[in-house]
């Protein structure tokens, strides 16, 4: 776990963008079965998590109704359950995602609103402590995703990032959306951790971002 206070602490897990105040974390999950390590640049996590959201699914009851809708919205909307300033800020990372894979030559990820829910909780939950981290992921990410939309995902992929340079985005309009998405894109490109799950071997991406009262912005991609 990572605080961006005091900003020093952070160097030597990301490249910092322009300043100090800035940290981002990167973390891989695997499905096939791959022993459980830890380096300063992320995680990969074996099929013991995966095992753990299986035996957690099959204890769920049936859907409910109001879950079937709740899939449906998601399914159609790149914005459930947010206001449509920070839904910008995350298509925009997401497109900027993509602009780098295509410099790559690679295929784009499809933007998906249901691991947007997803990826914007944990950016308000780290805003909410003032910390950021991959604790629980991948596990903790798809029981939200489960108990949201009454079916399972597999979360492969997770970059995390906060931000204290942007200061106040009271002008809610494109210029400000703009300047917080390419803080983010360009602080994760720029660190290897994070430009190897930007170029991952994934097909959809989820974006959330979250701001903290003061200015300060927190970000999370989450792949599949």
């Amino acid at each position: 776990m990572l605080s961006p206070k005091p900003a020093l602490k952070v160097a030597i897990f990301c490249t910092l963008l322009a300043s100090a105040t800035s940290a981002c974390l990167p973390q891989q999950s695997s499905t096939g079965g791959t022993p459980r390590r830890t380096t300063i640049t992320g995680q990969t996590s074996g099929a013991d998590s995966t095992s753990s959201s299986n035996t957690q699914n099959d204890a769920q009851s049936a859907t409910t109704a109001s879950n079937t809708t709740a899939t449906q919205s998601a399914s159609n909307s790149s914005c459930y359950k947010a206001d449509s300033f920070p839904c910008k800020i995350e298509r925009l990372i997401a497109d900027k995602t993509n602009k780098y894979r295509a410099s790559r030559g690679l295929q784009p990820l499809t933007f998906d609103g249901k691991i947007s829910f997803v990826a914007r909780d944990w950016s308000k939950k780290q805003s909410n402590s003032g910390f950021i981290s991959h604790t629980g992921f991948p596990s903790a990410r798809q029981n939200v995703y489960r108990t949201e939309f009454s079916e399972s995902r597999s979360l492969n992929g997770e970059n995390v990032a906060y931000t204290g340079m942007i200061g106040r985005t009271s002008q809610q309009d494109d210029s400000a959306a703009e300047r917080v998405a390419e803080e983010f894109a360009v602080m994760w490109w720029n660190s290897s951790g994070h430009r190897r799950n930007m170029l991952g071997s994934f097909s959809n991406i989820g974006v959330g971002v979250a701001e903290r009262s003061g200015g300060s912005w927190y970000a999370t991609q989450i792949f599949n």
